[in-house]
């Protein structure tokens, strides 16, 4: 045993010979035993059509046997690989010979991944590993078959027979930079890092370059500089400028931003802003030195500047925006299931007209035309609530907006929720919310002698900051219903599009009824927000 372990470099030898060998037949280029163009050539007779075996075979001068065999072969590919039957370096895959699951052999599999682990450090050499496994079983395999199976577990597996150690030490000092690297959020050195970790460890360089996606010449060389000239050679380098390069940048940079200062009317230019055109212009005009557009954006985007476009937003100047708005959001994360808050708005007056709006149209049709002034044929304002933990929505239709439209919404909540203990009203700053025929008419229907005797729940306002209908929920719900109903429309007069206004909230309802949600979709009418309160979101675009 002693002899064999020692010469074990020969029979690795006898061994590599050996499977070179039997990779050679049983790889695509060795397969054949007669010549490729003549496989070739019998392909595209197959592909052309019927095939006579035997005068096929007196033809291409080999024996019947190969055609069959090769017939056989074409016929499998066109059965599973129909789109490689044309390539004339396709044949079918050989299937893997697995070993035989014998005792021995499921023992070695079961112990060899651990060794391979406990040795990497050492190069994984496979006397050691043998005399390992002998160790753990001393009637395993001897050498020869030993080394015969673990080549090929090991090249069924990709992992490769030896583990060179690339970087034989790491410094303390090295250490602790490569663990920073580790750390960084800079790409290179995380992978110089790794790399140097990985090579250290003794894995393998296809492992490396797989873990950090990086081809197999940059880690040598990496590897190779550290081994050379230590860490410090795969510091990035900080780049070195031209002291005057640097002042002539600082130099016109300054110029740039004090000809942004001032208006282009100040230089004869009749623009009212700044284009790269102008700067670059009037940068040559007063400084006697040319700078060109690309050069003039650059500057500006180091500098931080960008065209930006000017936006008009509602400001609210209520100054108890922030009491308010807080006050909304406390009630809706405390609601309790017999207390109902309702976001309330009006629609309209809406005109009763021809409508435009976007559709299908096809390329070769015209682009529908509406009149721009047309005889109205009626009007319609739509009195509206939304109720936020049910997604219902109360509505009804009024000749015009009053604190009379708003008691009337008052009363057919309270008659409607009668069973609830609280109702919440959220509404903008209009002055018919706010009138003071309304509050008299709330404080009535608070009081204690109404509520016993009509069993109404308690009414209580959150409204909302002046100057923000874009926070009023079922600004949203009208979007929706507005897409839906109203644009595109040719109604005849205001009760047909009553009909259509009716049916599309008792729709939504029923799916909402059927679905419950706290919050809404956009599935009815394509309603542009989700009908949730919070103050960023803008809820009046139509």
């Amino acid at each position: 045993m002693r002899d064999i372990v020692q010469n074990h470099l020969y029979y690795g030898y006898i061994y590599n010979v050996l499977t070179i060998n039997s990779i050679k037949k049983n790889s695509q280029v060795y397969r054949h035993r007669i010549p490729k163009a003549t496989v070739n050539k019998l392909r595209q007779l197959y592909i052309a059509g019927p095939v006579n075996k035997k005068a096929t075979a007196a033809l291409l001068k080999i024996s019947s046997r190969t055609v069959y065999k090769y017939l056989d072969e074409f016929e499998k590919i066109k059965a599973s690989y129909p789109g490689k039957l044309a390539d004339m370096n396709f044949f079918m895959p050989n299937p893997e010979k697995k070993h035989r699951e014998t005792t021995m052999y499921i023992h070695f599999t079961s112990v060899l991944p651990g060794l391979l682990e406990q040795n990497r450090k050492n190069g994984n050499s496979t006397a050691v590993i043998w005399k390992k496994y002998i160790a753990l079983y001393p009637k395993g395999y001897a050498y020869s078959p030993f080394l015969r199976i673990y080549s090929a577990w090991r090249n069924a597996r990709h992992i490769p027979m030896v583990y060179p150690q690339f970087i034989r030490d790491i410094t303390d000092a090295d250490q602790v930079i490569v663990r920073s690297w580790r750390n960084s959020h800079i790409l290179r050195n995380w992978r110089i890092a790794v790399v140097l970790e990985s090579a250290f460890e003794r894995q393998s360089l296809r492992e490396i370059c797989e873990r950090v996606e990086v081809d197999v010449v940059t880690v040598k060389r990496w590897i190779k500089t550290y081994n050379q000239h230590g860490l410090a050679a795969l510091e990035i380098r900080k780049r070195i400028v031209n002291a005057a390069i640097a002042k002539e940048v600082r130099n016109k940079s300054v110029n740039i931003i004090k000809l942004l200062q001032r208006n282009p009317k100040f230089y004869g230019i009749n623009e009212t802003a700044w284009t790269l055109a102008a700067l670059s212009e009037t940068y040559q005009q007063i400084h006697g030195y040319y700078i060109s557009t690309n050069c003039v954006g650059c500057y500006l985007k180091k500098l931080g500047y960008s065209h930006k476009k000017t936006r008009e937003m509602l400001a609210s100047p209520d100054p108890k925006f922030d009491q308010k708005i807080k006050r909304i959001q406390d009630i809706l994360k405390k609601l309790q299931p017999d207390e109902k808050f309702f976001s309330i708005d009006e629609l309209g007056p809406v005109n009763i007209r021809s409508k435009g709006g976007r559709s299908f149209v096809h390329k070769s049709e015209t682009v529908r035309i509406i009149p721009k002034f047309e005889k109205k044929r009626g009007t319609l304002t739509c009195i509206a609530a939304l109720e936020l933990s049910t997604n219902q929505v109360s509505h009804f239709y009024a000749g015009r907006k009053s604190s009379m439209e708003m008691i009337q919404l008052v009363d057919l909540l309270s008659t409607k929720y009668s069973g609830e203990k609280n109702l919440y009203l959220s509404w903008d700053a209009a002055s018919w919310h706010n009138s003071m025929m309304l509050k008299a008419h709330l404080k009535t229907l608070n009081s204690k002698a109404y509520r016993s005797a009509h069993h109404t729940p308690l009414i209580k306002l959150a409204p909302l900051p002046s100057c923000t209908q874009y926070l009023n929920i079922i600004e949203s719900v009208f979007s929706g219903l507005s897409r839906s109903v109203i644009h595109n429309s040719d109604y005849e007069n205001s009760a047909a599009c009553q009909l259509a206004i009716d049916r599309y909230f008792l729709e939504r309802n029923r799916h909402f009824m059927e679905n419950p949600k706290r919050a809404g979709d956009k599935i009815w009418g394509k309603e542009i927000v989700r009908p949730v309160f919070t103050d960023t979101q803008h809820c009046r675009k139509r």
